[in-house]
C-alpha cells in the first residue's frame, strides 16, 4: 500500500504545519498523526530551539509568558495550530493558577496572532483552540456553534481566548484585500475637456495580489459616456476577467464566512441561477459609479457594467431577478446590449 502525504496543492509538496502545545495531550497525538500522514510538522517550543535539527524533529522558539515571537518563525507555514495552554486539571485554582490558566492562552494567543499579521508569509489557515467551558453551565439548553458565552471562570475564559486571535483574523482579510502590500498613494486631479477628472494610483512593495490583482492598467472607457458632465461624483475602473474575480472573491468568502457562501448558493437555488456564468462570465472590465442627477429627496445613481456576452446575460433572468432584489424594477428588454446601466 503507498502512503499519501499531505499536500498543499501540489502532489511533490507536503504540507507544512507549526503546532504550538506538541507537548500536550492533544498536541502529542496530532503531531504524530500528522507525521505519519506525510505533512512536515514544526513545533513552536518555549525553550532555545537548536540551530540545525533534521525535519522531523524541527523547533522554532517563542516566550508567551513574555509576549515574544520573531514574525519569521510563523512565515512559510501552510497551516498553524495553537494548542498551547496551562493544564486545568494539573493544580488546585488558586488565584496564582486561574492567571496562569488564562494568561497561557490570551496571552499566548495574542502574542501568535500579532507575530502572524506581521509575517511576510503567513498560513493560508490558523486553527485555535478552544473549549467547551466558553458556553458555561446552561443545564439541558441545546448549544451550537452560534450560541453566546456563558458565565464563569472557565466561560470568560474561552471568550478572551478567541477574541485573542482577532490581530491574525483581520490581517487574513487585508492579506486577500492585497492591501498589506501597498506603500504609497498618488492623487492627481486635473481637467479633461468638460471634465474635471482625479486620478488616483496605487503603488505596492510587491506583485499585486487579493483583490488589489483585479484592477488592470489604466485604458480608455466607453462606460463613461453614460454619466453626464454634471455628475456630483464618478468612480470607474477596469478590471481583470469579471469570471476570475468572482471565483477568487468566492475563495475569500469561504475562507472567511462560510455561512454566507452557503447562502449564496442556497439563493442560487432559490432562484435557478449561476452567478458566474449567467452574469460574471457575461460581463467585461469596465465599471462605472455615478451619483449623477438630484440629490433630494434621495439621491440619484448610476452603475454601469461593461457587457462581452449580450445574448447570455439575455437568455437567462439573473437579471431579472437582481434588478428585482435590488431596486424593484424590471429588466427591459434590448435587443443588443454593450453596457447596461
Amino acid at each position: 500500500m503507498r502512503r499519501r502525504n499531505h499536500v498543499n496543492g501540489d502532489a511533490q509538496q507536503p504540507t507544512r504545519y507549526l503546532v504550538t502545545g506538541s507537548s500536550g495531550l492533544v498536541g502529542t497525538a496530532l503531531t504524530s498523526f500528522l507525521t505519519a500522514r506525510g505533512g512536515l510538522v514544526t513545533r513552536l517550543v518555549r525553550r532555545a530551539a537548536p540551530e540545525s535539527v533534521s525535519p522531523a524533529d524541527a523547533t522554532r522558539s517563542w516566550d508567551p509568558a513574555a509576549g515574544r515571537l520573531d514574525p519569521d518563525a510563523v512565515s512559510g507555514f501552510d497551516a498553524v495550530i495553537h494548542l498551547a495552554g496551562a493544564g486545568i486539571a494539573d493544580a488546585r485554582w488558586s488565584a496564582e493558577r486561574k492567571r496562569l490558566i488564562r494568561d497561557s492562552r490570551v496571552g499566548g494567543t495574542e502574542t501568535l496572532a500579532r507575530a502572524l499579521a506581521k509575517a511576510d508569509s503567513p498560513p493560508r489557515v490558523l486553527v485555535a483552540a478552544s473549549a467547551v467551558g466558553y458556553y458555561g453551565d446552561r443545564g439541558d439548553v441545546l448549544l451550537d456553534e452560534g450560541s453566546a458565552p456563558g458565565f464563569g471562570f472557565l466561560a470568560e475564559v474561552g471568550a478572551a481566548w478567541e477574541r485573542a486571535a482577532a490581530p491574525a483574523e483581520e490581517a487574513a482579510v487585508m492579506q486577500s484585500l492585497g492591501l498589506l502590500d501597498a506603500t504609497t498613494l498618488v492623487v492627481e486631479r486635473h481637467r479633461d475637456g468638460d471634465w474635471y477628472a482625479t486620478d488616483a494610483e496605487v503603488q505596492f512593495s510587491s506583485p499585486r495580489r487579493g483583490v488589489m490583482s483585479w484592477l488592470a492598467e489604466p485604458a480608455p472607457m466607453g462606460s463613461l459616456e453614460f454619466v453626464s458632465p454634471d455628475a456630483y461624483i464618478a468612480a470607474a475602473a477596469v478590471s481583470m476577467d469579471a469570471a476570475d474575480m468572482f471565483d477568487e472573491l468566492l475563495a475569500v468568502v469561504s475562507e472567511q464566512d462560510q455561512n454566507a457562501f452557503d447562502q449564496l448558493r442556497i439563493f442560487e437555488e432559490q432562484y435557478g441561477i449561476d452567478l458566474r456564468e449567467d452574469l460574471a462570465a457575461t460581463l467585461g472590465g469596465e465599471a462605472t459609479f455615478a451619483v449623477d442627477g438630484p440629490m433630494l429627496p434621495i439621491p440619484s445613481w448610476k452603475l454601469i457594467l461593461e457587457v462581452y456576452e449580450p445574448e447570455i446575460l439575455v437568455n437567462t433572468h439573473v437579471m431579472v431577478v437582481l434588478l428585482d432584489l435590488l431596486v424593484g424594477e424590471t429588466l427591459p428588454h434590448k435587443d443588443e446590449w454593450q453596457y447596461i446601466y
